[in-house]
């Protein structure tokens, strides 16, 4: 079996580690390990040029979500997907890499995004080690793909932090702190395919989840699962595509590259042919949506970008009808607390309550400037974070923080 190397990200804004620490990988025939990226030089440089090497980001930091995009060429998909996600955003979908894959079992489609500059950056370090990476993939991926109405989650070794991953491209990563009010409250969202069993996964490294940290479980059937030490990250969705696809993966064609090229050369003519066909259905066709546009410009003249515009109307009618945006949802909301957490941090959470797409936690900190500094950090990213209530105690500040959908 082919050596591969698996090299983790730090999460973005996170604080600097010891040098003697900086970077985190494994390979599937040694333990993890941490060290310095002179250590994490020479670990690669063992490594042929046939090995592979996959970057794994934390989860955190890349949006993975499915949705609904009718239409069916790929180059229609790329180019709808910023608009279908843009409501779960709170940044401009400009700053996003964008992967979009149709899921042939689902009929949507998977997309996975992650900030460009962080992802630059994280490549741009291991290019100043002489590494470049075949694969970039979210942390969750590293867990096998589960079996439909099945979650997974793992406990990750050395941090108070849990992966849990529900579909094939599907999952999600948070303090281990969250994972006992999280899990009914996902549970309960389950309506098109409910979990009905939990695999608890970990290898010889990883540590042992504890029934306080699971919280009630007790409708899950619950199983113990010891991970493969060579994961099978090729369902992952792979953020080495497009912009940032590699110069490795452009110039490694197969043996029978040539041949194919001499057939496509035999197969002109009839290209040719089909070509005249093609452009006269085209131009039909961009006649059809130029009349759409036009339609469209009149029905929603405040709409002043234009990519796809059936695709759009559709959104806007939904809008219209006072259907659910999709900045709405109990994880929306737990991805904007989990993301304004940070892991030093000193302020403890003691419960939460979702109703009315309103997230009510009650935190507990030394002092008020924690708590508002946890707002702000909220608010700074789009979301909208309200310290509804606080008293002082002899241990420290006891308050509530309401989450709400910006667009209401």
């Amino acid at each position: 079996m082919k050596p591969v190397l698996y090299i983790y990200a730090a999460a973005s804004g996170a604080e600097k580690l010891d040098p003697a620490k900086t970077w985190c990988w494994f390979t599937n025939e040694a333990a993890l390990q941490y060290g310095s990226a002179e250590q994490l030089q020479q670990a690669a440089t063992r490594l042929t040029e046939s090995d592979r090497i996959v970057l794994v980001l934390p989860s955190e930091d890349v949006l993975l979500t499915s949705v609904d995009i009718p239409a069916k060429q790929a180059t229609q998909i790329r180019q709808a997907a910023p608009f279908a996600i843009e409501e779960q955003l709170a940044c401009d979908p400009a700053k996003l890499h964008i992967v979009a894959q149709r899921n042939t079992v689902t009929g949507k489609v998977d997309i996975a995004g992650v900030e460009r500059l962080f992802l630059q950056t994280c490549l741009e370090q291991l290019e100043s080690l002489g590494i470049q990476p075949q694969q970039a993939i979210a942390d969750i991926f590293i867990l096998p793909a589960p079996a439909p109405g099945t979650l997974i989650l793992s406990k990750q070794p050395d941090t108070e932090r849990v992966l849990l991953r529900w579909d094939t491209h599907q999952g999600t990563a948070m303090p281990t702190a969250l994972l006992a009010d999280w899990l009914p409250l996902f549970l309960r969202e389950q309506d098109e395919s409910a979990i009905t069993k939990l695999l608890i996964a970990r290898d010889d490294q990883q540590a042992t989840l504890l029934e306080p940290e699971l919280g009630d479980v007790s409708a899950l059937e619950v199983e113990q699962l010891i991970l493969d030490k060579n994961p099978d990250t090729s369902a992952g969705i792979n953020l080495l595509s497009g912009e940032f696809r590699t110069n490795a993966q452009r110039s490694a064609q197969p043996g029978w590259y040539r041949s194919l090229v001499l057939l496509a050369v035999a197969l002109s003519l009839f290209i040719i042919t089909a070509f005249v066909d093609i452009s006269r259905d085209n131009k039909q066709l961009k006649n059809l949506n130029t009349a759409i546009e036009k339609t469209f410009r009149e029905a929603f003249p405040k709409v002043q970008r234009i990519e796809d515009p059936m695709i759009q109307a559709r959104q806007q009618l939904a809008l219209l009808g006072g259907g659910k945006t999709l900045s709405s949802g109990f994880l929306t909301r737990m991805n904007e607390l989990a993301g304004a957490l940070k892991p030093q941090s000193a302020v403890q959470i003691n419960s939460l309550d979702y109703r009315n797409n309103k997230l009510e936690v009650k935190l507990h900190a030394a002092n008020i400037g924690e708590l508002e500094a946890l707002a702000m950090r909220i608010r700074e990213k789009g979301g909208v974070a309200i310290l509804s209530s606080a008293s002082l105690g002899k241990l420290g500040v006891d308050a509530r923080l309401l989450l709400e959908d910006p667009s209401q």
